[in-house]
């Protein structure tokens, strides 16, 4: 156990030691420290621990190899003076690094708005050209968003750890399922236009009806599935409804 609790203690002061120099380090630093002070609590569970079998061994006279008194005093007396040296350089260094968080905070929120802004955007028809251009783009978004998400959570992870509120990042999972309701839309959409076609300009003999009756199904189950998870009107959504409802 004195072995074990030493190792552990002069590791934590070697590691305490080492100065951050990126925001990522000084977060594993910040994180390390608070840590540190829940163990510092354990730590002097088991030195008390220790110290109680050295005061048996001295009442029925025991020697342990030489020693007569607990050695995990002077390490953790070490180990104390080290982590209050660490405590000031984590604070001569959080307004630097805080900044720098701050500028990073800053720069994803724009990402996020400009999202925001493109998948609260539609045409007035479900008629006008721009659908397929449209859902190509909204793919593109959400592999955007799905890239994001690490980044989003460590940097939640960073204000959580050194107690910085910048963003709780509401709007970025807002904007997933923005995304996620603009591409299965236009998907039906893209979908229903296909089949209108066929229909207005293929012989009826030609229609493999089977297919016909399992793919109106298909985006009449999305369409009700879309206005239970949507929380506002839509109007292409409303179009798309009235017209798959005249067959369905």
């Amino acid at each position: 156990k004195i072995e074990s609790i030493t190792k552990i203690l002069k590791y934590c002061s070697q590691r305490m030691k080492k100065e951050p120099n990126t925001l990522e380090r000084f977060i594993d630093f910040c994180d390390f420290l608070n840590m540190e002070e829940k163990l510092t609590e354990h730590i002097k569970i088991e030195i008390k621990f220790v110290d109680d079998m050295f005061n048996f061994f001295d009442t029925v006279h025991f020697s342990l190899k030489g020693q007569t008194k607990n050695p995990l005093h002077s390490v953790f007396s070490t180990f104390k003076t080290d982590f209050q040296s660490s405590i000031s350089l984590r604070d001569l260094n959080s307004e630097k690094f805080t900044f720098i968080l701050h500028q990073k905070l800053k720069k994803i929120l724009l990402k996020i708005q400009k999202y925001h802004t493109i998948c609260t955007m539609f045409p007035d028809s479900i008629q006008s050209k721009e659908i397929e251009n449209l859902l190509a783009n909204v793919k593109q978004i959400k592999n955007k968003l799905e890239k994001m998400k690490s980044e989003v959570e460590s940097l939640k992870h960073y204000q959580e750890v050194v107690n910085f509120k910048g963003n709780d990042f509401s709007l970025f999972y807002q904007v997933l399922k923005e995304a996620d309701f603009m591409s299965n839309l236009f998907t039906s959409i893209s979908q229903w236009n296909r089949i209108s076609t066929e229909i207005n300009k293929a012989p009826l003999m030609t229609i493999d009806i089977p297919v016909f009756i399992t793919e109106i199904k298909t985006i009449h189950e999305n369409i009700e599935k879309m206005k239970e998870d949507t929380k506002t009107e839509n109007v292409l959504l409303n179009q798309l409804s009235e017209k798959v409802n005249e067959i369905y």
